[in-house]
């Protein structure tokens, strides 16, 4: 709409679909021969705009929501992101993650998501769990796993939360809401999981289509690697009946990824459609929540992606410095039940370049998904001035960084997601990244806000929107302010990033919890010591005088610990 002409704008008027977009352009029309300014130099509407948007807009009534997750999606994966990375501190030795030694896929679409307007990108963002089973059911049900007992993969956590805890829950209770997900959004237990996403009574999928059971072995032939080494799993897809290329036509989305996000577009027009001609209060609004599997493992992606992405650059993996920390950290990163986590970058180089390959067309992959969910909602503009984007990743991912590989230790390569809010209306300033630390608990009570939903339960979790209307915010380097991420992992064990530190706890601390050889802290923007990113150097040992600090945040964010409930705990 920046460029837009009058023509055009005439255009625009007679859109079929909807009558709210009529009035939309009646006060565009209105506006244009008052000689006020509609559009930003971003391609936001500004005030005099906004005035023409419906009533249930984003900011005033009942918007929509689209909540995308995306599993395994290591933070320097994005391109923007890893742009943006270079202008973080250097460490003198050995750079910062915006170097030239990381892997670097191609994201064009979520690239234009953190670049386009409306978007606020937390670029010291990081999960409140370590593994996909407890990071979800947190930020889902608004308990941090030390109050939940939900640690690790394997635990029941539909034991441990209670149906009306549920974020999906809030909107379904909500009579202008529509509620739909498909994908891995909840872990495990998929026979439980529609109650969240369908009628407030019911029990059964419903509205609600899961589709991670896999993808069946129709349609398509998986080529595997020559050496298969078992919890590295990275596979092709060649498209049979001469096909070679991922396509948009329903006979061709053969994967779980792409069925669920053509599953959500759906659900999203058919919730658009139905309120064509409507007046506003009999209006519907949806909440869409799309979970995309890849680039989790195995890492199976249609051929033409492992083909053509960017060539993956092996990430810097910095002298071992395993040996001097605790014995807990030592084994986080050494075992893995089913080969040590640097044993294929060390032992099997060709397989683990094509690993690395495979992980970056995952990733490119996962874009193109993201991009038709986000083309889809841009292709209506009532849609798209009405409708919240949220992009996350539950958790990060190690690739050979502290020589481990996937997730579940407590470093920044773990904990640190990317994460994206486009508001229609909100974060129109520079600059669009906000740096303040925040963790995925900030989702629940933001999206309660923002969708003027007011009776829910008691939840845990930092209100963002204030962050999202000015993400210049400075963060606070005060231990006493909000600003501050913590993340869990097994009980008693967890880390805190503040803007300048972090901190990390093991389980086996101690009585006191203080012995300095259970604790870890990496200085990421402090004065006193080095820069150090790539948390190579851990300062415990030199007893700096901000310790006793974080470890009294810590203890005031962690004041209980719930035991860990039933479940056999997995690493995947």
């Amino acid at each position: 709409m920046k460029n837009m002409s009058m023509s055009a704008l005439g255009a625009l008027c007679f859109f079929p679909r909807k009558a709210a977009f009529s009035s939309f352009c009646l006060g565009v029309f209105f506006c244009l021969f008052s000689c006020k300014k509609l559009v930003n130099d971003d391609g936001t509407l500004t005030a005099a705009g906004q005035k023409g948007i419906s009533k249930n807009s984003a900011l005033t009534g009942k918007p929509n929501v689209l909540l995308i997750v995306v599993d395994d999606l290591r933070y320097w994966s994005i391109n923007r992101l890893y742009e943006d990375a270079a202008n973080e501190p250097s460490d003198p030795t050995h750079g910062n993650r915006g170097g030239l030694n990381n892997m670097v896929p191609k994201t064009p679409n979520i690239d234009a998501l953190i670049d386009g307007g409306n978007a606020v990108t937390f670029t010291n963002a990081h999960s409140a769990a370590v593994e996909c089973c407890p990071s979800r059911t947190a930020f889902l049900f608004g308990k941090y796993p030390h109050q939940s007992g939900v640690y690790r993969n394997g635990n029941h956590w539909w034991t441990a939360v209670t149906d009306a805890n549920a974020l999906t829950k809030q909107f379904v209770q909500d009579s202008r809401y529509k509620v739909y997900g498909a994908g891995k959004i909840f872990h495990g237990n998929p026979d439980g999981q529609g109650k969240f996403f369908n009628a407030a009574s019911s029990t059964t999928y419903g509205n609600f289509m899961e589709t991670t059971s896999g993808i069946g072995t129709g349609g398509y032939t998986t080529v595997s690697p020559a050496i298969n080494k078992v919890g590295y799993e990275f596979q092709i897809i060649d498209i049979n009946a001469g096909k070679s290329d991922f396509s948009l036509n329903m006979a061709d989305n053969v994967t779980e990824d792409a069925k669920a996000v053509t599953f959500c577009i759906n659900k999203m027009k058919s919730v658009a459609d139905a309120n064509a001609g409507l007046t506003e209060a009999n209006k519907s609004a949806f909440f869409v929540a799309c979970g995309i599997r890849r680039p989790h493992s195995p890492l199976i992606v249609p051929d033409t992606y492992f083909n053509s992405t960017n060539a993956a650059v092996t990430p810097k993996v910095l002298p071992a410095d395993t040996n001097s920390l605790p014995a807990r950290a030592q084994f986080l990163i050494n075992n893995n039940p089913n080969i040590p986590p640097d044993q294929l970058r060390t032992s099997y180089q060709n397989d683990w370049n094509n690993y690395l390959k495979a992980y970056s067309a995952a990733v490119s992959y996962t874009d193109a998904q993201v991009g038709r969910l986000i083309n889809y909602i841009d292709s209506d503009p009532e849609l798209k001035f009405n409708t919240i984007i949220i992009l996350v990743s539950d958790h990060g991912f190690h690739l050979g960084d502290k020589h481990h590989t996937k997730k579940t230790t407590l470093y920044e390569e773990t904990t640190r997601i990317p994460m994206v809010w486009r508001v229609p209306g909100q974060g129109t300033g520079n600059p669009k990244f906000c740096r303040v630390p925040v963790d995925l608990m900030s989702i629940y009570p933001t999206l309660m806000d923002y969708c003027n939903i007011s009776n829910y339960p008691a939840i845990s979790g930092r209100n963002i929107r204030d962050l999202i209307t000015n993400p210049a915010t400075a963060p606070s380097t005060d231990l006493t302010s909000p600003d501050l991420a913590l993340t869990v992992m097994d009980q008693k064990s967890s880390t805190i990033r503040t803007v300048n530190y972090r901190f990390i706890q093991y389980n086996d601390g101690g009585s006191t919890g203080q012995d300095s050889d259970k604790e870890e802290v990496y200085n990421h923007a402090g004065t006193a010591y080095s820069f150090d990113p790539w948390e190579a150097r851990n300062l415990r040992s030199q007893n700096p005088t901000f310790l006793t600090g974080l470890r009294n945040k810590r203890e005031a964010r962690i004041q209980t610990w719930t035991p860990m409930i039933a479940g056999t705990p997995s690493d995947e």
